[in-house]
């Protein structure tokens, strides 16, 4: 059953006649014939007394009237309600260097486009985000990292350049160094892109120290404390943190950042806006 079905009905009633609901509703008369059929069918009994003068509904019939007509009485004052009174809303996900670092120009950008939109915001890692954008939680995240997911559109916007950070009094030419490493938690795309690193420069590390925020790591790496890696522009961002920076070269590559967000995504001007201004 659909609202067409009850508004084929209504119309029948109220003008007494199939062909002339079919030209008011702007069907085919053989379609507004099955529509009133299919409620038949639906609720199991007559609901028209079909005679040649005229149609007249049955008591179920007129009972159904009385319904359909508090359904539309409904229907219209939920989009009155709606459209008057929502505030359209963007829910967003960031990765914390992404936060730092791109995004306040991201939202300065978006904001002259979209000034009425709510921004309801939240940091994770990557993979924390790419679940809450599967799970619906989010309508779109900023990530690191190429994902591939069958569920998910994901486009880069740009590509990071890496280096490891230490604490000027740590003497990073001594042999045989082995070093604690300050990395985000689990699910991170720059911990295991650090992991590799360390691994392929046959660099021993002694233990792993795992924080949350940038803030914490930054203090974390100046305290001498562990070495970090992190993407240049957030190095750039904090010139008051004064550390030994060390380029990340080939084979590992510039990181790209991507927007994601589900490919079954109802794209109203207020996501596919933000789309347009993450990929300007």
């Amino acid at each position: 059953m659909h609202l067409e079905d009850l508004k084929a009905f209504d119309k029948v009633c109220e003008l007494g006649s199939f062909t002339k609901a079919a030209q008011a509703l702007n069907f085919v008369q053989s379609s507004v014939t099955m529509k009133v059929q299919k409620l038949e069918a639906y609720y199991g009994t007559q609901l028209l007394y079909r005679d040649k003068k005229a149609i007249k509904p049955t008591a179920a019939g007129k009972a159904l009237r009385i319904y359909i007509k508090d359904i539309f009485r409904l229907l219209d004052e939920a989009e009155q309600h709606i459209s008057h009174n929502h505030q359209a809303q963007l829910n967003l996900g960031a990765i914390e260097t992404i936060t730092a670092t791109h995004l306040p120009q991201i939202l300065q950008h978006y904001h002259q486009c979209e000034p009425s939109v709510a921004v309801q915001f939240q940091t994770g890692s990557t993979q924390a985000l790419v679940n809450k954008v599967k799970a619906r939680e989010l309508d779109c995240a900023l990530i690191s990292g190429e994902i591939e997911d069958q569920a998910l559109v994901a486009e880069t916007f740009t590509h990071e350049q890496m280096v490891v950070i230490a604490s000027k009094a740590l003497d990073v030419e001594q042999s045989n160094l082995t070093i604690p490493i300050i990395v985000f938690d689990h699910g991170c795309f720059y911990r295991t892109y650090f992991t590799s690193w360390l691994k392929y420069h046959d660099i021993e590390v002694s233990h792993m120290i795992t924080l949350n925020t940038l803030d914490g790591m930054l203090g974390c790496v100046e305290g001498n404390l562990g070495i970090a890696m992190l993407p240049q522009s957030v190095i750039q961002r904090y010139p008051e943190h004064k550390f030994q920076c060390l380029a990340v070269s080939e084979p590992f590559l510039p990181v790209p950042l991507q927007i994601i967000y589900r490919k079954d995504l109802f794209q109203t001007d207020t996501i596919q806006n933000f789309i347009n201004c993450v990929k300007s």
